[in-house]
């Protein structure tokens, strides 16, 4: 009986962990550059938690499937990651196939001021060499909220809901104008202090 209730000890944090890495499941509709995060419950209307606009990869780069999130320790998940292959940085990689990432969109440096431009212009556009660019905070939700095991589905096809689109990267786009000028307004603000 001892041996019995302890094993079931040792097992009580893995099914506890297990259960919470289920709590959300996401899907990526290609067509719409749309990421909906849904409860694992529930992939209805009712059940969405998140909706983000995004780029896919260009020439269909992104590859359609179901997939789990997975972590390769000390390089996924982290605020700043280097891509060697495009000598870039992003924040926030959640890895979903291979080298198919979740992530921000490219910066030149370790540095918010240096975000590239061009790929915030393109984003809700396929655009990527194949991973998943979202702002900077929708990749930091992913990372923080999606954990191992989460299923990711990947998929093309649907109707294209412009306004839904237009909806999703407007609220983005004032959220990211704000804290670009947040950045200029402290640095400003520190040059002055000199």
């Amino acid at each position: 009986m001892k041996k019995a209730l302890l094993a079931l000890l040792c097992l009580l944090p893995l099914l506890c962990a297990a259960r919470a890495e289920a709590a959300y499941k996401i899907g990526v509709d290609i067509e719409n550059q749309i990421v909906t995060v849904y409860r694992a419950d529930d992939d209805g209307e009712d059940g969405i938690v998140r909706q983000m606009i995004c780029s896919t990869g260009r020439s269909n780069s992104t590859p359609r499937g179901t997939f789990k999130l997975f972590t390769r320790k000390g390089v996924d998940r982290e605020e700043w990651y280097y891509i060697a292959k495009f000598r870039c940085f992003v924040q926030y990689p959640t890895r979903i196939y291979n080298d198919i990432l979740f992530h921000s969109l490219p910066y030149s440096a370790k540095d918010l001021a240096t975000l590239d431009q061009t790929a915030l212009a393109q984003l809700g556009d396929a655009a990527s060499h194949g991973c998943i660019r979202l702002y900077s905070e929708d990749a930091k939700w992913i990372a923080e909220n999606c954990g191992d095991g989460t299923v990711c589905r990947i998929y093309a096809g649907g109707a294209r809901d412009d306004e839904l689109r237009l909806r999703l990267n407007h609220a983005r786009q004032s959220a990211i104008t704000t804290e670009i000028s947040e950045i200029a307004g402290g640095a400003a603000a520190l040059n002055n202090n000199n």
